[in-house]
């Protein structure tokens, strides 16, 4: 997923978008909203928190942090063509990254790819589930067509998520280790968050 996540815009989320308040099965509360150029630090800090394996299941091999230009697409949204959300706790007084999501569309309004990750520690806990759902019903406002994604076919977590929200699975078409996830983009049969009018964000 890395090869198209990669791509640059230049729109930041203003403070001022739309978020979700939303529960962990544990009863913590997260907030959920697109993230913003002064998300930079926190994202960081969220990949360097994470295990190895966790990185490799996320990005296809174990860097231990992203590098500029990967860092600066997750700060910058344009929903047509790249959007970025993260999950944060508030832990005394600080927004702390536990999860994010992003989908980036180099053929619009034919299609876009999607990523997941979840920081240890919180998996298991509806909260990928969360993030992609909000990333289609986002997707499905914008115009977007198709929506896929690459996984690792060891990563039975994210294959299990993908299925239970009406992707389809296949062989990768170039690389044995790899499925993709695929879903025809139509209004969803859950209720969609307020998060959905992120799509309106004006590109800037």
């Amino acid at each position: 997923m890395a090869g198209a996540l990669a791509l640059l815009s230049r729109t930041s989320a203003p403070a001022s978008t739309p978020f979700e308040r939303w529960q962990l099965d544990d009863g913590r509360s997260v907030t959920l909203r697109a993230a913003r150029g002064d998300d930079a630090l926190r994202i960081q800090a969220l990949v360097r928190s994470l295990s190895p394996r966790t990185r490799y299941l996320r990005f296809f091999n174990p860097l231990r942090e992203l590098p500029p230009a990967l860092l600066d697409a997750f700060t910058h949204a344009e929903p047509r063509h790249e959007l970025t959300l993260v999950a944060y706790l508030d832990i005394e007084g600080q927004e702390t990254l536990i999860g994010m999501g992003q989908y980036v569309s180099v053929d619009y309004p034919a299609q876009c790819e999607f990523a997941l990750l979840v920081a240890d520690g919180y998996h298991g806990q509806g909260l990928g589930s969360r993030l992609l759902r909000n990333l289609v019903c986002i997707a499905v406002e914008a115009g977007i067509e198709t929506m896929e994604g690459e996984l690792l076919d060891e990563n039975l977590a994210m294959r299990h998520l993908a299925q239970a929200n009406g992707f389809t699975l296949s062989r990768h078409p170039h690389e044995a280790y790899l499925l993709k996830a695929h879903k025809a983009l139509a209004p969803p049969p859950w209720k969609c968050s307020q998060l959905a009018a992120l799509a309106s964000l004006p590109a800037r």
